[in-house]
């Protein structure tokens, strides 16, 4: 009996909580941009600031998408001046969210030179990726923190250097998960309530 009832019990528990959804800040792989532009500036989600970046579309230049299909961003655009991409919006970050943020980079495909590019988001997150070899090949970075106290913040990919080819970047998504606990909606607190009262009838019964 008794472990029918902490089973019963454990359930009840178990509905009384909904489990946190992610909430999908930014989702961009940039198929949606015009290619090929050199110092492209007419993001939908981004704005460029100190310096230029160029869209790639197809195989410009001996350059290949991650995937090798839709469009994807030299970080060093044809200026010589390497520029920053920052988030058109300011993401709001409510205290105690995990953040995980995921992007697809590969060196500049063209020439041997290593490049470098800092990611941040605001005082929540900042990584350098350093002498990244020009013909290093995608990868997937993932990366999950914490909000802390909370706050507003831009995500931000910042490129250095100036020889118009750089870092190519592709598949941007940024993500919240909320680590509260979602209180249940009034149909699954009234079937815990119908579960507690079964319980407490059938010990009166035994007794």
């Amino acid at each position: 009996m008794k472990s029918w009832i902490t089973a019963a019990a454990f359930g009840v528990g178990l509905l009384m909580v909904n489990p946190a959804q992610a909430i999908i800040l930014l989702d961009d792989n940039f198929d949606g941009e015009t290619a090929t532009v050199l110092n492209y500036n007419a993001f939908a989600n981004w704005d460029v600031v100190n310096g230029t970046v160029d869209t790639i579309g197809g195989s410009f230049g001996g350059v290949a998408c991650a995937g090798g299909v839709g469009v994807c961003i030299d970080m060093d655009g044809s200026t010589g001046d390497a520029g920053d991409l920052v988030s058109k919006a300011m993401f709001n970050l409510a205290a105690g969210e995990t953040i995980t943020l995921s992007f697809d980079y590969s060196g500049n495909q063209r020439n041997s030179i290593p490049d470098t590019m800092t990611v941040s988001l605001g005082s929540f997150f900042s990584e350098t990726f350093s002498n990244v070899p020009g013909f290093q090949g995608f990868q997937t970075i993932t990366r999950s923190f914490g909000s802390g106290a909370g706050g507003n913040a831009n995500l931000v990919f910042s490129h250095e250097g100036g020889d118009n080819v750089g870092i190519i970047l592709d598949n941007v998504k940024l993500e919240s998960n909320s680590d509260a606990v979602i209180p249940a909606p009034a149909p699954v607190v009234l079937m815990a309530s119908a579960v507690g009262l079964a319980i407490w009838r059938a010990r009166r019964a035994r007794k």
